[in-house]
């Protein structure tokens, strides 16, 4: 009688534990949600002011006699959306319906890219052609070599993955471009609710690849690759730039570059 009486309070306890640690894990996927979501109307909001300057000075900004309101009618009705999801994220009970929310919000940047290329391309595409790869050349990727499956030459994979891409890119866009290679333990793992999950990872690996990154501009090199990565390299020698300060580090790390070809 003793057993079964325990067996009855254990599942409750166990349903209280998953419940605190789903809301625990929701709690924390929208703290992420509301910074992206931020800069998502900070950018939208510029992007909005921009186009409707372009629509009333069409000649003085982009050298058109006049461009249809579409473009601009569509930065308005997104900044206005993206408010929108801002709101509702900061909303106390927010988590609860986070997962919801993180079906809606990826569909409607779909929607929106899909339309702002489309309306962009339609104006600016005949005289312009290059402007889908300037938009393009705004994005940020993060790519990871060696989670979640172990490679044993990550290093090499990932430097030849961004000679690739300097290469591709340079053919398709005159904007630069910056990549930043650093190796290290990481995170690794799947974020989000059961509606929402993402691969992702985190740590001060990641963190030091970013601000290598944005080092590039500064030493004027599309490509900067840590001691850590140059250490690992097997096929390939590099040229050293010595030790250079890092954003958000107190010591500095020696930082490689391509030899001159």
């Amino acid at each position: 009688m003793i057993q079964r009486g325990d067996d009855r309070f254990m599942a409750p306890a166990a349903q209280s534990i998953q419940a605190a640690v789903h809301r625990v894990i929701a709690k924390a996927s929208l703290s992420n949600e509301l910074k992206v979501a931020f800069v998502k109307v900070v950018v939208v909001l510029i992007s909005s002011i921009l186009d409707v300057l372009v629509f009333f000075f069409p000649q003085r900004l982009i050298g058109e006699a006049s461009v249809p309101p579409t473009v601009a009618i569509i930065s308005i009705g997104a900044c206005f959306i993206y408010t929108g999801f801002l709101i509702a994220l900061r909303q106390p009970s927010a988590w609860r319906w986070l997962p919801k929310l993180q079906i809606v919000i990826p569909l409607f940047d779909s929607l929106l890219i899909a339309l702002f290329i489309t309306n962009i391309s339609s104006v600016l595409g005949d005289s312009q052609p290059q402007i889908i790869t300037n938009i393009a050349a705004f994005c940020c990727l993060l790519a990871v070599f060696g989670a979640p499956k172990v490679l044993d030459n990550h290093a090499d994979k990932a430097v030849q993955a961004a000679q690739k891409i300097l290469s591709e890119v340079k053919q398709l866009s005159p904007l630069p471009i910056g990549i930043g290679l650093h190796s290290g333990s990481i995170v690794a793992g799947c974020l989000g609710t059961d509606g929402h999950l993402e691969f992702s990872v985190i740590g001060d690996t990641v963190n030091v690849a970013s601000r290598l990154e944005s080092l590039t501009k500064e030493v004027d090199s599309s490509l900067l690759i840590s001691k850590a990565t140059q250490q690992r390299l097997k096929s390939l020698s590099l040229q050293s730039l010595g030790e250079l300060p890092i954003r958000g580090r107190d010591e500095h790390i020696e930082v490689f570059v391509l030899p001159p070809s």
